[in-house]
């Protein structure tokens, strides 16, 4: 069979796609298959699933990259102080999103966050793969067998197990509000981009100026590197996302320049500012000097679009607002 340069270039994409994605997806593993395995207990002693074989145990994955996850580790913390001394068991598993993930970030997370239920550092993702998990994720246990696993990312749902699993009532319902996450790696993103170019896998690609920014999509303008979890600025451009809400996080990193923050066609008030902006020469600045998660802004709850002039080099990973 004839093969063209087109076909062994889209397999070789293919199969790089492949390759960088099997690390997510659960390996074989002798014995129980939701056992803590290969992870570091940060803020506990070593634990087991096992030994709690007579307890109600709530499990969740998070990574504090991610703002859908935070609002699990907020939550878990929350179960722990409402449910402990009804005998529910809480624990914790970090287990890295991106490469620049590391134990002094989830220790600082934990500390910043003030958690004090155990959590664990699942650095190479053993666990992660042995749950076949993905983030965030909740698994409730009762004597030992799995009662719950929470693939809607409800936690008013999630909550109602655990009260039924501890033999209280569960009628109620509470609603908890939560973050979106737009990721911009092509091989990450739930949803396309805003531009009509859309993700070209592997490929740099020429955004046409943005009229008019998306609505929950990123949008972009300028010469991009389309990557698998994350899209790289090969010169000077623009990245941005109409959005309904209050509070706005970006994954991103600029090895180089500064990063300009817009909101509604402008620069930045003070009172409107993250926690990670300052300001400069009239621009509200955001610095992101070191991969991670950083508070752009903080609007008030509404319609709103925000966006960043990024110099070449700079790589995006995620936007989150709720």
């Amino acid at each position: 069979m004839f093969f063209s340069r087109m076909h062994y270039a889209v397999f070789a994409v293919g199969l790089l796609v492949f390759l960088s994605l099997y690390s997510f997806f659960p390996s074989p593993q002798s014995g129980n298959p939701y056992e803590f395995r290969e992870v570091k207990w940060l803020n506990s002693p070593q634990l087991s699933l096992s030994s709690m074989k007579n307890e109600v145990v709530l499990v969740y994955f998070f990574s504090p990259t991610c703002s859908q996850c935070m609002d699990a580790l907020r939550f878990a913390q929350k179960m722990h102080d409402s449910y402990s001394r009804q005998g529910l068991v809480v624990v914790g598993l970090d287990s890295p999103l991106y490469y620049f993930e590391n134990e002094q970030l989830a220790t600082e997370t934990l500390k910043k966050e003030k958690i004090s239920h155990p959590v664990a550092f699942d650095s190479g993702k053993v666990s992660f793969k042995s749950y076949g998990s993905w983030w965030p994720r909740f698994y409730l246990f009762k004597k030992g067998e799995l009662v719950y696993n929470d693939t809607r990312r409800d936690l008013g749902l999630a909550e109602q197990n655990v009260r039924k699993a501890l033999g209280l009532n569960y009628s109620s319902y509470e609603k908890y509000s939560g973050s979106t996450e737009l990721y911009a790696g092509y091989s990450f993103a739930s949803v396309p981009l805003g531009n009509p170019e859309g993700f070209q896998g592997g490929q740099v690609v020429s955004y046409a100026a943005m009229p008019s920014i998306a609505f929950q999509r990123i949008t972009l303008d300028g010469v991009w590197l389309n990557s698998i979890d994350s899209m790289r600025a090969n010169a000077q451009a623009r990245a941005g996302v109409a959005f309904i809400g209050s509070e706005f996080y970006l994954v991103a990193f600029s090895p180089s320049s500064p990063v300009h923050v817009f909101a509604d066609g402008f620069p930045l008030k003070p009172e409107e500012a993250g926690e990670d902006v300052y300001f400069d020469a009239g621009y509200s600045v955001l610095n992101v000097s070191k991969p991670g998660r950083y508070h752009a802004a903080s609007l008030k709850e509404g319609s709103h679009s925000i966006y960043f002039e990024v110099p070449s080099g700079f790589t995006l990973y995620s936007m989150s607002f709720k």
